[in-house]
């Protein structure tokens, strides 16, 4: 099985192929865009030194943690440093050839569900599982010849009953989350403006009036709320729009309705910036995000 060196190429090919893909990644490419594609997701980080944002949580990144990130939750990275190396496992996951894999007994998706008093994003594995989560990967990456499909398959399903149980074990230990190393506020200048585009997402959020509600010149709101999230106002606010649109979607309401009621006063603008961040049409969307 191919480990892919690119981001979106393995996006792509768990798309494509409507099952799983794997990348092994070395470097962080810039500019970095607000991820809200339509796929479960595992990050493992062989190593640290970034904060990852997901949704309203910003994590410190250390080498062997275990990050999940379902398909309705964007994320990004901060704090890059000048080389831009950053050495990560990722797993791609088709949401819909998961659930097809579970059973009645077992629910293979529930990790990305963040149940439980430590529902938070992330594993912090000790080197055993790091060693075996990294086993899998090495195996499934000589998978080849007879019976390929087979074999695949069947690491690919032990690897998820592990992650699973993973999971499970550490939320057992960790009652509560592990608010040490989640830096859930922002700065006394970022945290109103951010309440405030969250409360009128649907509506008009304009640089211009931004500015004037918080009687702020457009260049110094644009800098203050980069510095104090590492992302940029139209970013973050096309992110919540396409967030909220992919719940909507999932809900049973229109294509055309979604758009509206997203805050999106562009129909073909909002297809296009749903396929840029999702990497498929809405409608489709809908048949998977359930």
């Amino acid at each position: 099985m191919q480990l892919h060196t690119s981001y979106n190429a393995a996006f792509q090919a768990a798309l494509s192929t409507q099952s799983f893909a794997i990348a092994h990644l070395q470097h962080i490419k810039l500019p970095m865009n607000i991820d809200t594609s339509g796929c479960y997701k595992l990050f493992y980080f062989l190593s640290g030194g970034k904060k990852f944002h997901i949704d309203h949580d910003v994590y410190e990144v250390c080498a062997g943690d275990l990050f999940f990130v379902n398909q309705r939750e964007w994320h990004y990275f901060s704090k890059i440093d000048e080389d831009h190396r950053h050495e990560r496992i990722v797993l791609f996951i088709y949401p819909e050839f998961l659930k097809n894999l579970c059973t009645e007994q077992t629910d293979l998706c529930s990790c990305f569900m963040h149940k439980g008093n430590a529902g938070e994003h992330r594993l912090r594995m000790q080197q055993k599982d790091c060693d075996k989560f990294l086993y899998f990967v090495h195996k499934l990456a000589s998978a080849g010849g007879f019976g390929e499909d087979i074999f695949t398959m069947s690491v690919f399903l032990e690897w998820m009953v592990f992650i699973n149980r993973a999971r499970l074990n550490y939320q057992a230990l960790h009652e509560e989350p592990q608010k040490d190393h989640i830096k859930m506020g922002r700065s006394k200048q970022v945290s109103p403006i951010i309440s405030y585009i969250d409360s009128h997402i649907t509506e008009d959020l304009s640089l211009e009036l931004l500015s004037k509600q918080f009687f702020l010149t457009p260049s110094y709101l644009c800098r203050v709320f980069k510095n104090g999230t590492g992302t940029t106002i139209h970013k973050y606010i096309t992110a919540k729009r396409i967030t909220l649109a992919k719940d909507l979607l999932t809900q049973g309401y229109s294509v055309t309705d979604t758009c509206h009621m997203s805050g999106f006063t562009d129909y073909n603008g909002f297809l296009k910036s749903f396929v840029e961040a999702v990497g498929i049409p809405p409608k489709k969307y809908a048949q998977i995000g359930e």
